[in-house]
């Protein structure tokens, strides 16, 4: 059964949206998506949709229920948009229904996704004016964006496991440059990173880690955290390497404040799968100092 919990980077506000993607087991009974106040046993869920293969449903709050076509082992996109008194929930593109607010949505701390799903390509959170999402033809493993920008003791923890190569992205807002790329090489044992000047063009320097706490088939657990200066970076509870931030190639009236965006994992191969379970966003002092508590593994 498949387990994702996303601790959310904002409060929910009227005018976002969820967009929520993946695709389901072919032997899929049922499977659940519910926006909490928390992760705890007892916490209030405040949206919760559930999709019941058997009966053809899709149930909201356990109440609400609507006639659908689901088939079994395909793909799946919910877009949640939130409105001033309502949900308004769309299906693969075609309006699902509307739900009026029961509790306020800006109690919603937490995306927890459960149930008979193969793979999750996208849990995006987003704002009407910011992020700006350019699509990639690479193929995608997983997708984050958040409606806030990013700033000075923003903490990313990000689980998962791999069976082969992948590489994690932050973007350019509204492009597909890749502005900081961790490139994990299992066939070199080594995390490269590397930024592009421009979509393909690379810098000439890559910065690569001196150990290599990857391991095939095994889950990790990665902390970005981002300083005024640096992106410091930890696996496993231990720290890994550090990337400049200077290096990133911005106009003369550019902050990377104002630019970067959400990150992008990108398998290397059609048949390398790489599973996230787990992304929490933590706000900490602006230097990030003993960061790597947020990535030990349980």
């Amino acid at each position: 059964m498949y387990n994702f919990v996303e601790i959310l980077s904002d409060f929910v506000k009227a005018g976002q949206s969820f967009e929520i993607s993946g695709s389901t087991l072919t032997e899929a009974e049922k499977f659940s998506i519910s926006f909490s106040n928390g992760t705890a046993s007892d916490a209030e869920t405040v949206l919760n949709i559930d999709v019941d293969f058997g009966s053809n449903k899709v149930i909201i709050n356990k109440e609400l229920e609507n006639d659908v076509s689901l088939e079994r082992g395909s793909k799946f996109e919910f877009q949640i948009l939130v409105d001033n008194d309502n949900f308004d929930i769309n299906l693969n593109g075609s309006n699902l229904c509307e739900y009026k607010w029961q509790t306020s949505p800006d109690k919603i701390r937490a995306v927890i996704i459960r149930g008979d799903v193969a793979s999750l390509f996208k849990v995006n959170h987003l704002s009407e004016e910011y992020p700006k999402i350019a699509e990639s033809e690479e193929i995608l493993a997983f997708e984050s964006f958040i409606p806030i920008k990013y700033q000075p003791g923003h903490v990313i923890s990000i689980s998962g496991q791999c069976n082969e190569e992948f590489y994690l992205s932050f973007l350019e807002n509204n492009t597909i440059r890749q502005m900081i790329h961790f490139n994990v090489r299992f066939g070199e044992e080594a995390v490269v990173i590397n930024t592009e000047d421009d979509v393909d063009c690379w810098t000439d320097s890559e910065d690569r880690s001196e150990s290599f706490p990857f391991e095939l088939e095994k889950p990790f657990k990665i902390a970005f955290a981002f300083t005024s200066e640096q992106l410091k970076i930890a696996v496993n509870g231990s720290k890994l390497m550090d990337f400049s931030l200077e290096r990133i190639l911005l106009n003369e009236d550019q902050s990377i404040w104002d630019v970067l965006s959400g990150f992008r994992i990108v398998n290397r191969e059609e048949d390398t799968v790489t599973t996230i379970t787990n992304v929490e966003h933590i706000q900490m002092e602006s230097e990030c100092d003993a960061f790597e508590q947020y990535c030990t593994l349980d």
